[in-house]
């Protein structure tokens, strides 16, 4: 498995060094019709492979830090159901409440970072952190 993770990353650094200021060229120099589309494409495998990060992380999480990780979690797994079955009648005012939730969360950090009673660093930022940012 690790081997086959430095293959991919190998070869998306391959793909990524042939961009120019952010562009893939094509032949000629000349920017491709398809530009949005590969962009988005590899944006979309950034987040998947960040979200895989977390996933992998998400077995280290300190205690600490597991009661905001199951409520980011809990609060995830409610918006991606409302995503689901209200994505056509779904209103800002229905996400008022997640919207304050998270910002609460948000507000238990210090310099950016969760800390325990201690004022300790626990481990399972990162998994935080992209449970907040996705």
């Amino acid at each position: 498995m690790f081997s086959l993770s430095i293959f991919h990353l190998l070869n998306s650094y391959r793909l990524l060094r042939t961009r120019v200021d952010g562009k893939f060229l094509g032949p000629g120099g000349i920017v491709p019709v398809s530009q949005a589309i590969c962009s988005s494409l590899l944006e979309e495998c950034f987040d998947i492979a960040q979200e895989i990060k977390a996933q992998e992380d998400s077995k280290h999480v300190s205690s600490s830090l597991k009661p905001i990780y199951d409520r980011l979690k809990h609060i995830r797994a409610e918006l991606e159901s409302l995503v689901l079955t209200h994505r056509w009648t779904l209103r800002e005012t229905d996400l008022w409440n997640y919207s304050l939730s998270l910002q609460e969360i948000d507000r238990m950090r210090v310099d950016g970072k969760f800390v325990d009673s201690d004022g300790n660093r626990p481990t399972g930022q990162y998994v935080i952190y992209q449970l907040i940012c996705n």
